[in-house]
């Protein structure tokens, strides 16, 4: 006897059957019994979710020998015929082979024939967005107002293309994918009725790697049946499917976790000679990193089970490492993975591309938008040690004696600088009061400069930003001048526009203890440098070379330093 693929096997023989799909089913088996049924639908969904299966089961339906019932015998002569699929009143048509305007013409010079032994005549029209426009014409007017003994189903896996002439026609449906739960659930049932011994955490790995295809996922439990006469595990079924292993992505989790940089060499090289795909590698670990998150958030047991689909012994060590790693870094695994699964699509050296985002997720250098935005906060308020932090915490500069240089300047006393003796200290004060920045010095305002940028942050963004392409140059007459080189004329605008000025004001209160106002400038000299400043603090006199231990800047970073970061991150180019 000719074999019979188990998805052939197992196709739903009525609406109970159908698996993921009860708002469906429940509603043509209501139509049936109420003898509603209308004369056009569309079936629409992804491939595998039992589209044409229910198109086959409505149109046994309406012709069942004990019918219309929404649970045909499967026994008369009408049910078999449409069953075996050489029934001469149900009709399928694959649009994919035939989409031409003379197609449909054939079809619809055959509409008016009466059914030749059931009740009614149903078309099931697989695919139909791929028929033609002059088709679709074709088929219009036959759909709209079609003889009272035919049903159109017409089935699609793309109903954007479908034109809205032709679905506002009909009634639609949408299939969904159907849920793993539900997929283990009927792999479980045939698998017992075959007697192919196979491990539940196996089963999860078919459906995951199905994608919500039902008929995918039996297609695949077909081939596994011819593996092995024992007890199929999970991690031959990875095998089997080219997939790595629940034990591999735990494998480099605990490299993380444990900061191991020497072993991550090892570990990339071994998936390599194993000839596994990095890229599927990094989807594996996405769901594996995906389940330790829920293990963090969710703490019902019964939640849990629904959303997670491994062993009770996985989970218990899935559970142990998100301890370790905590709700953050698994946040970053997750940025990181995902990132590094698009980046892997077109790299000239994959292997490298992953052992970087290993070593990154190590030392807490992870390149995901999120830690970049970070960073560039950092850099704005502090300067490049933000960018390109030490894996182990260094020294400071708090000591007297030297030691390697931090980047971001101490900020000046809250309080106004006190007065400077003089040889005539003792005469009186002046009776007139100075301006509110009168005797503040220009050095003091540029060393709290990543203070004023880190405040006006807090209070505006985009004020933050303004001020990015500005620089101190100079206090007169009591009142702190701020220049703008010729390319910045909008940062300036905007800056001078009432609200941001008020909270420029206060950011200089806050950060300096005076009142202090400002005015603002054009330079053509460019953008002007804090460096370059009447009394540079004595810490910026000598330039020291740069190594892992001693991360340093000459001055607080700004525009430049910031595109510099976003070039080495993204590999960019300016263009403009």
């Amino acid at each position: 006897m000719t074999y019979i693929s188990l998805y052939r096997k197992w196709r739903p023989q009525s609406f109970n059957e159908v698996v993921g799909q009860s708002h469906i089913s429940q509603t043509l088996t209501n139509a049936v019994k109420d003898d509603r049924v209308a004369h056009a639908y569309l079936f629409a969904g992804p491939r595998g979710t039992g589209k044409t299966s229910t198109a086959k089961i409505l149109a046994k339906s309406v012709n069942c020998i004990e019918g219309p019932t929404p649970a045909p015998c499967g026994k008369c002569e009408s049910c078999l015929a449409t069953t075996m699929g050489n029934s001469l009143d149900v009709i399928e048509m694959d649009a994919a082979s035939n989409r031409g305007i003379e197609d449909i013409r054939d079809l619809r010079d055959k509409v008016a024939f009466a059914a030749t032994a059931a009740r009614r005549k149903v078309y099931i029209i697989d695919e139909v967005h791929m028929l033609t426009e002059p088709a679709f014409n074709a088929l219009l007017k036959t759909l709209e107002e079609p003889p009272e003994h035919v049903i159109f189903v017409l089935a699609t896996t793309d109903p954007q293309k479908v034109p809205a002439t032709i679905a506002s026609r009909c009634q639609q449906f949408e299939f969904r994918r159907i849920p793993i739960p539900a997929t283990v659930a009927h792999l479980e049932k045939i698998a017992k009725a075959e007697k192919i011994k196979i491990a539940k955490e196996a089963l999860a790995v078919v459906a995951r790697h199905a994608e919500g295809s039902l008929r995918d996922a039996i297609g695949m439990l077909d081939q596994l049946s011819a593996y092995k006469d024992q007890k199929i595990s999970e991690d031959e079924v990875a095998t089997f499917l080219g997939l790595p292993s629940s034990a591999l992505v735990e494998q480099a989790i605990e490299l993380i976790i444990v900061q191991d940089v020497a072993a991550v060499f090892e570990f990339v090289e071994a998936l390599t000679e194993a000839g596994r795909d990095l890229r599927q590698f990094v989807a594996a670990t996405l769901a594996y990193t995906r389940d330790l998150f829920i293990l963090i958030h969710v703490s019902s047991a019964d939640s849990r089970n629904q959303l997670i689909h491994r062993g009770e012994e996985t989970i218990e060590r899935m559970k142990d490492q998100a301890e370790r790693l905590g709700a953050a870094k698994v946040r970053s695994i997750l940025t990181e993975a995902s990132r590094l699964f698009d980046e892997l699509r077109f790299a000239a050296e994959p292997r490298l591309a992953l052992e970087l985002a290993l070593m990154g997720l190590m030392r807490g250098e992870e390149m995901s938008l999120e830690a970049l935005v970070e960073r560039v906060a950092a850099l704005e308020a502090g300067g490049v040690q933000a960018v390109r932090p030490p894996s182990n915490s260094g020294p400071t500069a708090k000591a007297p004696e030297p030691q390697p240089r931090t980047t971001k300047m101490p900020a000046p006393k809250k309080s106004p600088p006190p007065a400077q003796p003089s040889a005539d200290s003792t005469s009186s004060p002046p009776t007139k009061s100075p301006p509110a920045g009168a005797g503040f010095d220009l050095s003091e305002v540029e060393m709290a400069w990543p203070d004023v940028l880190a405040a006006t942050r807090k209070k505006k963004l985009s004020l933050s930003a303004f001020l990015v392409e500005c620089r101190p140059e100079a206090i007169e007459e009591g009142r702190l001048v701020l220049t703008f080189p010729p390319k910045s004329k909008f940062a300036e605008q905007e800056l001078n526009k009432a609200p941001n000025t008020a909270l420029l004001r206060e950011a200089l209160l806050e950060v300096l203890g005076v009142k202090l106002d400002f005015t603002t400038s054009m330079t053509d000299k460019g953008h002007p440098e804090v460096a370059k400043t009447k009394t540079p603090p004595p810490i910026v006199k000598e330039k020291e070379p740069v190594s892992a231990g001693n991360v340093e800047s000459e001055e607080p970073a700004g525009e430049d330093d910031m595109i510099d970061l976003l070039k080495e991150s993204f590999g960019a180019e300016i263009v403009d």
